[in-house]
Formats: C-alpha cells, sequence, structure tokens
C-alpha cells in the first residue's frame, strides 16, 4: 500500500527483500502464519526519532551534545545567549527609533496646534461682523447661489489681516481686513474664496497637515505640503475664471496683486487666502490668462 501511495509499482520479490532487509535489521519482527508472513514494527516512531538524532550526534559530534553547543561555525548563529544579545540590541534601537519619531511628531503636532490656536484666537479677538446692508454681505448668497454651494459660510471683518482669508472647517468664516483695500473687485474675492470652500481644501490641508506629522523627519513630504497648497491656488484661479472676459481676467489679476501683498504673514497651512510669491504669482497671472474660457 505504501508503495502504491507513493506511485511505485514493485514486483513481489522486491518487496520480499526489502522486508527481510528490515528484519535483518531488528526494524520489524515476522511471525507465519499459513503461507502469509505478518511483519510487526519493533520500535515506536519515539524510539525511532531518538534513533536518528543520537546518529546525527554520533556522525558529527561524537554523540556530545556538548560538542554540538560549543561547534564553532555553522551553527554558532543559534546560541541561546548569543541569540538573545542580538535580539536585546535590536530592541533596543528599534525602540530608541520609535521615541526619536514619536517626539518629532509630538513636538511638531503641539507647535502646529499652537499656531492654528493662537491665529484663530488673534482673528475672534478682532473679529466685527459685516453689516447686512454692506456690498459684501449683499454679495454673499448671489455668488453661494451661482456655485450651488449650500454650506453655513460668516463674514467678519477683521483688524488682524491686512488680505482676505477663509477660516474654520467646521464653521467656515471669510475675514475681511477692516481698511478697504483700492482696486480689489469684493466679487471676485468672495467668489475665489467660496471656490476653496466648495472644494474642501482646507479638509485637503488639514489632511496633508496631518501626513506631516506624521512624516515628520521626511522633507519630501513637507515639499508635497507646499506644492499642494500651490495647486489649489492655480485651479482654484481656473475655477475663478473659466467664464471670464480677457478684461475680466485682468481685473481678477489686478485683485490678485492688490491683496498679495497683506497676505504674506498669514498661515497657509490653516486658510485659504489670495497669497503668493514672486515666482508662484507670475505662475499663476500666466496660466489664468491663458485659461480656455467654456
Amino acid at each position: 500500500m505504501i508503495f502504491a501511495q507513493r506511485g511505485k509499482e514493485w514486483k513481489a520479490q522486491t518487496i520480499s527483500t526489502f522486508l527481510s532487509q528490515l528484519v535483518d535489521k531488528g526494524a520489524l519482527e515476522t511471525t507465519r502464519h499459513g503461507r502469509t508472513n505478518k511483519y510487526v514494527p519493533r520500535i515506536s516512531p519515539e524510539d525511532y526519532k531518538l534513533r536518528e538524532t543520537q546518529h546525527v550526534l554520533d556522525g558529527l559530534y561524537q554523540g556530545s551534545v556538548k560538542n554540538l553547543i560549543a561547534a564553532p561555525g555553522q551553527f554558532s548563529g543559534f546560541f541561546p545567549e548569543s541569540f538573545m544579545q542580538e535580539q536585546t540590541i535590536s530592541a533596543n534601537v528599534a525602540l530608541s527609533l520609535i521615541s526619536l519619531w514619536a517626539i518629532g511628531a509630538i513636538g511638531f503636532a503641539v507647535w502646529q496646534t499652537y499656531c492654528y490656536r493662537r491665529f484663530v484666537k488673534k482673528l475672534e479677538h478682532t473679529r466685527i461682523t459685516v453689516p447686512k446692508n454692506s456690498e459684501a454681505a449683499k454679495q454673499l448668497p448671489f455668488i453661494k447661489e451661482s456655485l450651488g454651494l449650500k454650506s453655513n459660510v460668516r463674514l467678519a471683518y477683521s483688524s488682524a489681516i491686512r488680505s482676505p482669508v477663509l477660516v474654520g472647517l467646521w464653521k467656515p468664516t471669510i475675514y475681511l481686513p477692516m481698511e478697504k483695500i483700492v482696486n480689489v473687485d469684493m466679487d471676485m474675492v468672495i467668489r475665489q474664496e467660496l471656490i476653496h470652500l466648495k472644494r474642501k481644501d482646507l479638509w485637503v490641508k488639514a489632511f496633508t497637515l496631518g501626513a506631516s506629522v506624521l512624516h515628520w523627519f521626511n522633507p519630501l513630504v513637507h515639499i508635497f505640503r507646499k506644492d499642494i497648497h500651490t495647486w489649489s491656488e492655480l485651479t482654484c484661479d481656473e475655477e475663478v475664471v473659466k467664464d471670464m472676459s480677457y478684461a475680466e481676467r485682468k481685473r481678477y489679476g489686478e485683485t490678485i496683486l492688490n491683496v498679495v501683498a497683506g497676505s504674506r504673514n498669514l498661515p497657509v497651512q490653516f486658510s485659504a487666502n489670495l497669497s503668493g510669491d514672486g515666482k508662484q504669482l507670475k505662475r499663476r497671472l500666466t496660466i489664468m490668462l491663458n485659461v480656455k474660457k467654456l
């Protein structure tokens, strides 16, 4: 049966010879029943394993377990003491790295949280509600309707800023500077901030900031976060001007130029605003003027 299961077809004479050899070696004992021989194993599986183990010790280490443990070379990596020592060193290094990462992540998160709360408190302390009869308050519902935006958004003045800014994940507020900015189209400013709100750009920035907390040690993540802010402004500009004429686009460009100076100190990681440095501003204006009109 065993040979059949292994896919071998042995002749009866071959099987008889093989069994006879096992009997001669003491592995089997045989009794005769009429014309049939009955073979019974003389050793248990446990005895067989012990004999095989002893055979290995006899052949390689003169039958001594002590020689096996003390043998240099191929089994030296399995010494219990050295194994535990290597594991302890690896664990210490891993613990040090995890501790360093945790300290950096917590420190980065605490600092960003502190900066955000300081910025929001500064806005709230200088906040003045925009009168309902003001130009901005009158334009807000019409712009929301044209964008299909149903979210509740508030308008407020603040003396702490010099450029319009959108702040707040759950209670979004568009803060306008107290001082009136010359040559600024308020309709375009509010539209730009509402498009940021509609596209949930503040949530995207919050997500990338969270990724920066986890990967504070990776400069590529911080570069990626800065690029997301840049593309957020570029695509928002494209959305604002897609239905505008060339003259209206120039007017929007002038609005950006007039408010960008006051946005340099605004924390872009917490807000959406008409910000940008020299190179980015030039790029924004070039792309904005060349957007195809739908």
